[in-house]
């Protein structure tokens, strides 16, 4: 027959007025303030027409969603804040396009709902601000933009189905490419150069094949 062991076992509150806990000691206070401190680079465009300068946003780990944005000059290494896109980058569709050496533009969806094109020009610190947005109220989400700006992306959620769309610009002419239902999750878009063509993968439980218009 075996010998019972009894285990005992402590509760310990860790609340304002439990347990005082000992301070870290030197090395691991450092290694600590050394974890907080390590920023995750993320790279938001391509090289600029000239091949010298990225768009890049630099975060704390522990805080993702605040990140600083700067104007990285490859060949000299400086980082420049970029003021202007600190202010009026959301939630873009990447990577945002060069138009050319001095001007930056993308697509995303601001804070108040309507779809909108930014032309932000980095010397001149001027904006450029193009809204989109339905004339009735309706439901859905940016799913990106061509490489030229020629048309943009679209799935609206209609009904029992969601709807795929292009927006022709600047002519605001849609047009349906297919309907898929909710559950299907997509990946970004590819786009040909000229922005003329388009290939979509899509995945659910039940289907994984690919649109290609």
């Amino acid at each position: 027959m075996g010998t019972a062991t009894t285990i005992r076992a402590e509760v310990v509150s860790v609340g304002p007025d439990g347990l005082d806990l000992p301070p870290l000691s030197a090395p691991d206070q450092e290694r600590l303030e050394g974890l907080l401190g390590v920023k995750r680079p993320e790279i938001l465009s391509p090289l600029s027409p000239d091949g010298t300068t990225l768009v890049m946003a630099v975060a704390n780990l522990l805080e993702p969603a605040n990140r600083t944005l700067y104007f990285l000059d490859i060949k000299t290494g400086e980082m420049t804040p970029a003021l202007a896109l600190q202010s009026d980058l959301l939630n873009p569709d990447l990577p945002l396009q060069w138009v050319n050496n001095d001007t930056i533009r993308f697509v995303q969806q601001d804070a108040f709902g309507p779809w909108e094109i930014l032309a932000i020009n980095r010397k001149a610190g001027i904006v450029s601000r193009t809204q989109i947005y339905p004339a009735q109220e309706e439901s859905g989400e940016i799913l990106g933009v061509a490489p030229d700006f020629s048309k943009v992306l679209i799935r609206l959620y209609e009904g029992n189905s969601d709807g795929l769309y292009t927006i022709l610009l600047p002519s605001l002419k849609r047009l349906e490419i297919g309907r898929i239902s909710h559950d299907i999750s997509l990946q970004p878009p590819s786009w040909s150069a000229d922005g003329k063509r388009l290939a979509l993968v899509v995945s659910a439980a039940t289907e994984n094949h690919r649109y290609d218009r």
